[in-house]
């Protein structure tokens, strides 16, 4: 693994029970800036990191997912909640992994858990690169709010389809399942409907969950891949009901 760099971080509240968000490939921290405020207004104390290669954060000498789990681990441990999208996902089952007191609560926000054909996913994570723009980004995905879109062509700015290629390429083989299975702490793992290309499916989900008690899976109705854009209502309302269990 090459040299951790130092990663940047925003923040929203200053006092309350800690929470790490952490985003997802070719996205960055400003990404969360629902989430980060509503949690805030709900008396938390948030973090959100740029991952290496992305947002404000310096390139990284590799793509592993150890490092990225690595660098995140230098924010702190005892997070009283980390919520990972995506890539962001599978580096918290990471990083839990590697060290049982990083996190209390995990809410995997429909995870990369398993990637058995990265070219696909490259393809598909590499498009919007082509038109990046707000207009474009919108159009593609019409129940975002207008600012998703624009913080999404600002973080594919910053980044490129490089990081992309090597986070899918450097990983392989990727099977986070039997990881997830034996995580140690509580996890709301939460999916994209299925017919909205979910990556984890409900078979899935369910095996996972079955797996273990501290696994509660739910996959939200008429919600994409990214749920914190195009159903924000009803994603905040299922981590504020887990959070608050």
């Amino acid at each position: 693994m090459g040299e951790q760099p130092r990663v940047a971080t925003l923040e929203w509240g200053q006092r309350g029970p800690r929470a790490l968000l952490i985003h997802g490939i070719s996205s960055s921290a400003r990404g969360w800036w629902r989430l980060g405020a509503e949690m805030a207004r709900a008396g938390y104390r948030v973090t959100a990191p740029d991952l290496r290669g992305h947002g404000d954060s310096p390139p990284g000498d590799d793509y592993l997912l150890a490092s990225y789990a690595s660098d995140v681990l230098a924010l702190g441990r005892e997070w009283d909640a980390v919520v990972g999208h995506s890539l962001g996902g599978a580096i918290a089952v990471i990083a839990q992994t590697k060290d049982r007191t990083f996190a209390r609560r995990l809410v995997l926000e429909d995870p990369v858990l398993s990637l058995s054909d990265p070219t696909s996913f490259i393809a598909e994570f590499t498009k919007p690169f082509e038109d990046p723009t707000a207009a474009t980004i919108l159009a593609r995905n019409p129940r975002w709010h207008p600012q998703d879109a624009r913080l999404k062509e600002e973080a594919l700015e910053a980044t490129s389809p490089e990081v992309v290629r090597r986070t899918a390429l450097e990983n392989q083989p990727w099977d986070l399942v039997p990881a997830t299975m034996g995580l140690d702490s509580p996890t709301l793992l939460i999916a994209a409907d299925p017919t909205q290309g979910a990556f984890v499916d409900p078979d899935l989900g369910d095996r996972i969950a079955a797996s273990s008690h501290l696994v509660t899976f739910r996959a939200l109705a008429g919600a994409g891949h990214s749920m914190h854009r195009d159903s924000y209502k009803d994603f905040w309302e299922a981590v504020r009901s887990y959070l608050s269990e």
